[in-house]
């Protein structure tokens, strides 16, 4: 005899401190590589450019395309509500 398995519903996963703090901090450091990803990319083409520049525009985009994927998996997993992973955190 083989029982069905059926998930039970349950409401949002409750999760310790800590994960909330590491989800501020990846939302914190998001914002400041795309501080830095336009700062670097106002200087392309001009006389301001530096060496490397291409690269890091190329190397920033994919950590912030990174750290916004870890923030929809964590928003499918429950942690954060979709309201929460589509605005920045409030300074305080």
């Amino acid at each position: 005899m083989s029982a069905i398995f059926t998930p039970q519903k349950s409401g949002p996963a409750v999760f310790p401190v800590e994960e909330h703090d590491q989800i501020t901090q990846t939302w914190c450091a998001l914002h400041l590589l795309v501080e830095e990803l336009s700062a670097v990319q106002k200087r392309l083409g001009t006389p301001l450019e530096q060496d490397g520049d291409y690269k890091l525009v190329q190397d920033l985009g994919h950590e912030i395309r990174n750290k916004l994927q870890m923030t929809q998996f964590w928003t499918e997993l429950g942690m954060i509500e979709q309201a929460e992973a589509s605005r920045a955190p409030k300074a305080g």
